[in-house]
């Protein structure tokens, strides 16, 4: 039987964008028999077919000796000096917004909903970190007095979001690609990116790192949004030694000018007395890195201090799954979700679409309306 030679690095590839192990893939698609025949590079070409389909891979691909180096549309700004290259998960998990993002296009203009004028709405080089904060806070109707009224980290970060969502900007946030639970996103990989489209602005939380770093990445998106610089970040506070320095330094200071204003942020720590990192951390609802940089550059803590929180600032604290149905919409903007669901209803979008649109079986979009309508 005539057969095809793929390479270790191809097979191993392939699974990754299959997502699931090199030896459960040879399984699916070579049997229990075929097992060491697959893993050792030897497939059929009616296998080879069936690998590529598997893993959605272009056939050709697989006689590569070499994974391709493919490039992403979206500008990279990761300020770490030496970032790990943009995987396959960061790539899918982007794509799979992008096609969210051309459906709700074409559905905006359907209902003839106008472009938000607020996107590129600033020049960095003409204005300052505190006016577009003011503008951002203005638009979404919140003031400083609303963390408050949220109780955690993740009510905070609803608030926001679903403010965000109010005046036309979706906001995606998962921990996986689509719904693979076996494709975890890294966070040293990227938290966040910005889609600054004028007709469909979007934002994307990494949801694997930590409730109260969620926030400032939104923050930080959102500054994106509004000097229309679409781009994937790390939000790392050390950018001094990035080439995108000038953009990810202005939009990590519009995120701290928003949610840690000057006035108020001396103010509280003066009150308290001592180091009050922790406290001001609970009260700003940031994490203890984004009051630590902040007291720094007030000339509030030293260095020293600075550099010690900043070393176990990579902590995550491990957030629940939490409900099948009430997290759909989470991970796929409760705004679209809401218009994919409804256009699906109403007979103007086929289940199977909506399905493809949302990672969902058709039946689920069914039973994902009934639960919407509960609410």
């Amino acid at each position: 039987m005539d057969t095809i030679n793929i390479s270790r690095s191809m097979l191993e590839w392939a699974a990754v964008h299959a997502g699931t192990r090199l030896e459960e893939l040879a399984e699916r698609v070579a049997g229990q028999r075929s097992l060491e025949r697959f893993l050792n590079g030897d497939l059929t070409p009616r296998q080879a077919e069936k690998l590529a389909h598997e893993a959605n891979i272009p056939f050709g691909f697989l006689f590569l000796d070499e994974p391709p180096e493919i490039e992403t549309s979206i500008p990279d700004l990761r300020q770490a000096p030496y970032p790990t290259p943009l995987t396959d998960d960061f790539r899918d998990t982007y794509d799979d917004i992008q096609n969210k993002i051309q459906w709700y296009q074409d559905y905006k203009t359907e209902h003839g909903i106008p472009p938000c004028d607020f996107v590129n709405s600033f020049d960095i080089n003409q204005t300052s970190t505190s006016i577009v904060a003011s503008a951002i806070k203005t638009a979404l109707g919140v003031t400083n007095a609303d963390r408050s009224i949220c109780k955690t980290y993740s009510e905070y970060f609803s608030y926001l979001s679903e403010k965000a969502e109010s005046i036309g900007i979706l906001v995606f946030k998962n921990g996986v690609v689509r719904l693979n639970n076996r494709r975890q996103l890294s966070v040293s990989e990227f938290r966040g990116f910005a889609i600054a489209d004028k007709l469909v602005p979007a934002v994307f939380i990494n949801g694997q790192d930590a409730e109260s770093a969620w926030i400032f990445t939104l923050i930080h998106e959102l500054a994106h949004i509004w000097i229309g610089a679409s781009g994937v970040s790390d939000t790392s506070v050390n950018s001094e030694h990035s080439i995108n320095s000038n953009i990810e330094k202005f939009c990590n200071q519009t995120a701290a000018d928003f949610l840690t204003p000057r006035q108020e942020f001396i103010q509280e720590w003066d009150t308290r007395g001592g180091e009050p990192i922790n406290e001001l951390a609970r009260f700003f609802k940031v994490s203890r890195l984004v009051i630590a940089r902040r007291a720094l550059d007030f000339n509030l803590i030293t260095k020293k201090t600075y550099q010690e929180i900043a070393a176990i600032s990579m902590q995550k604290k491990k957030s629940s799954g939490g409900n099948f149905f009430a997290m759909l919409p989470v991970k796929n903007s409760k705004k679209l979700t809401s218009a994919i669901v409804s256009s699906a209803m109403t007979g103007r979008t086929m289940l199977r679409e909506a399905g493809s649109l949302l990672n969902i079986k058709p039946d689920s979009v069914v039973a994902l309306s009934k639960r919407l309508d509960q609410k």
